[in-house]
């Protein structure tokens, strides 16, 4: 029988839990995709089991596609008592992923980001902290002409703090 609280992974660790919400989505630099047959792209954000995706938006000429959604995760975040500056690392992924005419999908890149960065800003006055980041996508094989970036706006805030 195990006993609550010996050997958990957190066990001395605050718990606070953060809805993280990504905006101003944009996908770039995806000239060439229209020449391997993809018709639309889609952003990807998971977390552990937890995803969000956006919906499918149209290839432009211009090789840019903006997504006027915000999703949204929640997540849990730990640190020690004690030291209390820090989050335990966090990584989520962004996917890029592609459609074809066939409606068949087909992941074109992806790249990773650490959550807990967002809120180990040392501003503590600042309730929402925000970035903008430029994610530069390693791209899958298949698609080794393209070259492809997401831009968006993360932002956190914190539900509440667990005692």
């Amino acid at each position: 029988m195990r006993r609550l609280g010996v050997g958990s992974a957190h066990l001395g660790q605050e718990k606070f839990r953060y809805a993280f919400q990504v905006r101003d989505i944009a996908a770039c630099d995806m000239a060439g995709l229209d020449v391997e047959g993809f018709v639309g792209v889609r952003v990807q954000w998971k977390r552990g089991r937890s995803q969000t995706t956006t919906q499918f938006a149209p290839l432009t000429p211009d090789a840019r596609v903006d997504f006027f959604e915000t999703p949204m995760l929640v997540c849990s975040l730990f640190r020690f008592r004690k030291s209390g500056v820090a989050f335990d690392p966090k990584p989520s992924q962004f996917k890029l992923v592609g459609e074809k005419a066939d409606r068949s999908t087909v992941t074109l890149g992806t790249c990773v980001v650490d959550l807990s960065q967002l809120v180990n800003i040392e501003e503590a006055a600042e309730l929402n902290p925000s970035m903008h980041l430029n994610l530069q996508l390693q791209m899958r094989a298949a698609t080794t002409r393209v070259v492809a970036a997401i831009h968006l706006t993360l932002t956190a805030h914190v539900l509440r703090p667990f005692e």
